[in-house]
């Protein structure tokens, strides 16, 4: 029942935020104006005027802030500097059940999808049947969510995100691997792999939309701030012995901003939209020292492998910032002269 009444048809489950808002102040139909002049035949100040919107002034606001702390971690050793270093942290060194098919995988991931928005968007079931026995879509889907003679609609989202996604084998681990071994990563062929991916797709919607007589102003914006540490590393110490190795750290970050605004008005209306992207990555793969870890010492590593040794980081993506508002005045229609009658 939530699903078809609840006015969000499941998009609040999609997202990770999901936010509108309306103020619909009412537009006089011709109905209106045939009854206001049945009620008051001798009193035209109460006529109505078809197409006036009801209503001295509306606001409407929608926001959402986000703040976002991800921490993902694979670690063979110690976890951290305030523990003590593990003795004997050994894989695959007992000769009697080595192989030569033996692997090792050290992989961790790091994935965002919101949207805000001020509009009308009503997908209730029975405000769809009204839509659709009225016969004006509007009533379930309107961009002009807010409504009135002078109208102020402001629709916002904000969002911070710092990641940290983490892949090592730390000082002291014996690992063996067997030199045909391929099934760390398959698609390099490594015996060994060292991987941490961040993978982060993230679309952002904020619109705004309003409808005035006299004025009328809609604004939206989207603020996102990203920092991202991705590192893949084997410590100075370890010792690795066996076949091919990969250390890998890859970040792949795509976001898509859309950002809109639109004010119609009979006389003056601003519409504004904005989207600024503060966006920071480190991406380090890495055999050895951290130099920017002060927490790690220079040590003495043993890597002893009979396949090829692959060290790689990268930053891909797309960051597209897609942002549209305008106005439109729509002035009234001057008067017609009946005959023998001026129009001043």
């Amino acid at each position: 029942s939530d699903f078809l009444l609840g006015g969000k048809l499941g998009f609040n489950k999609l997202f990770n935020t999901f936010a509108t808002t309306k103020n619909k102040g009412k537009k006089n139909t011709q109905l209106d104006v045939d009854k206001s002049i049945a009620d008051n035949p001798n009193d035209a100040s109460k006529h109505k005027t078809k197409g006036e919107i009801s209503g001295t002034f509306g606001l409407a606001l929608s926001g959402a802030y986000n703040e976002y702390t991800n921490t993902s971690e694979a670690i063979i050793g110690y976890r951290d500097s305030s523990d003590t270093t593990i003795d004997g942290v050994a894989i695959n060194q007992d000769s009697n059940y080595q192989t030569d098919t033996q692997s090792v995988l050290v992989e961790t991931k790091i994935k965002s999808l919101n949207a805000s928005g001020n509009i009308q968007f009503d997908k209730s079931l029975d405000v769809g049947w009204k839509a659709f026995k009225k016969g004006d879509a509007t009533e379930a889907f309107n961009i002009f969510g807010n409504r009135a003679k002078n109208g102020l609609g402001v629709s916002m989202m904000a969002e911070t995100m710092n990641n940290t996604t983490t892949a090592k084998i730390r000082d002291g681990v014996q690992i063996h691997t067997g030199a045909l071994a391929v099934d760390a990563d398959p698609d390099k062929k490594k015996a060994l792999a060292v991987k941490a991916t961040e993978n982060i797709f993230s679309l952002e919607i904020a619109q705004g939309g309003g409808d005035a007589e006299t004025f009328g102003f809609t604004g939206s914006g989207i603020y996102l701030g990203q920092t991202s540490n991705t590192i893949a590393q084997v410590e100075s110490g370890a010792t690795i012995t066996g076949g091919s190795m990969l250390v890998d750290a890859d970040s792949n970050n795509t976001r898509v901003n859309v950002v809109g605004a639109v004010q119609q008005t009979d006389s003056i209306g601003i519409g504004a939209s904005v989207a600024y992207n503060d966006i920071t990555r480190n991406t380090k793969a890495i055999i050895g020292k951290d130099n920017d870890d002060s927490s790690q010492s220079l040590g003495s590593s043993n890597i002893s492998i009979s396949g090829d040794l692959e060290l790689k980081a990268t930053n891909t993506g797309n960051n597209w910032a897609f942002s549209l508002s305008g106005s439109n005045h729509s002035p009234e229609t001057p008067a017609t002269a009946e005959a023998g009658k001026e129009v001043g």
